[in-house]
């Protein structure tokens, strides 16, 4: 399948202020070093790794928000040279204009393109139908403060796709929702995706999400950020009524993700591993569950 996005030798660092001493002088920060990865078209690809790992630097990169402190970024072949309305980013919080309405709100992607692309008429039928699309019909004329997190994200949602861009950046878009609102916005940017056929850059820092939501899972190390593994995930199957966080190949690949993020391999050598872990995979999974809950913040939650 054809490359979407190629990133080719990308590294960035920051000019910052050391702590103590002259603060006049500057140090070199490298928040990614070498990154190397092709996007296909059409992929869903989710990007993990520690917290300071350089997560959002990359998808800041891909947006052409800020720009390689060495490499190349590609998009159709086309060098990054800054923002485009090919690509589209929605961020943990919101940024909805409080005075502007649901539907408002979504007409702002598109009024940003210019009045001569698109009529008041056109604007306004194209946001009604990204509010339905991502389940706000009856919605639209509300404002931010009259909807709940959840929906806010949806408005947030549907304003980026409605001014069609091929790319959509998400930046823990979920990460500030309770877990069962964030499960289900998880579904229905699954169907969003599989409806428009959209490439999706998906970053997070939950395993959980990474692997439920992916058709591959970029394991980022710790600062400087670097490539530790991709992996590929493979479609579940489930019936609707079970779960497939609670299945034994989602826990597999859960868990292969887990030790990588647990394990790396020092710049000095050896590994060093971020906390012990040696259970076995039981062949209903549910033993292994059991046993990582005391270890692991991200399965503290029930699973049903």
């Amino acid at each position: 399948m054809t490359a979407k996005i190629q990133l080719r030798g990308v590294t960035k660092e920051f000019d910052v202020r050391p702590t103590g001493g002259n603060k006049r002088s500057t140090q070199v920060f490298t928040a990614l070093s070498d990154i190397n990865l092709d996007v296909r078209s059409g992929e869903f690809l989710v990007v993990v790794g520690p917290s300071g790992c350089g997560k959002s630097t990359l998808l800041d990169l891909l947006a052409g928000l800020t720009t390689p402190s060495a490499g190349e970024i590609l998009i159709d072949g086309e060098p990054v040279n800054g923002p485009g309305l090919d690509r589209a980013i929605v961020f943990q919080q919101y940024a909805l204009f409080p005075w502007r309405t649901a539907r408002a709100n979504v007409e702002f992607g598109l009024e940003a393109q210019g009045k001569a692309r698109t009529t008041r008429s056109e604007r306004k039928a194209r946001a009604q139908e990204y509010l339905s699309l991502v389940g706000l019909n009856g919605f639209e004329g509300r404002y931010p403060h009259e909807l709940s997190g959840g929906m806010k994200q949806r408005v947030a949602i549907a304003r980026s796709l409605a001014y069609e861009p091929d790319i959509l950046l998400l930046d823990e878009p979920f990460a500030a929702l309770d877990a069962q609102t964030r499960e289900s916005l998880q579904d229905e940017l699954l169907r969003i995706w599989r409806h428009t056929g959209k490439t999706i850059v998906f970053i997070t820092h939950g395993i959980d999400e990474a692997v439920f939501l992916g058709q591959r899972v970029v394991v980022m190390t710790s600062r400087p950020g670097r490539i530790r593994s991709i992996i590929d995930i493979p479609d579940f199957d489930a019936s609707p009524d079970e779960d497939i966080r609670s299945g034994v190949e989602f826990v597999k690949y859960r868990h292969e993700i887990w030790k990588l993020m647990r394990e790396e391999p020092s710049l000095d050598g050896p590994k060093r591993s971020r906390g012990a872990l040696t259970p076995s995979l039981e062949s209903n999974g549910h033993h292994l569950i059991e046993e990582w809950q005391s270890q692991d913040d991200d399965l503290v939650r029930a699973r049903r």
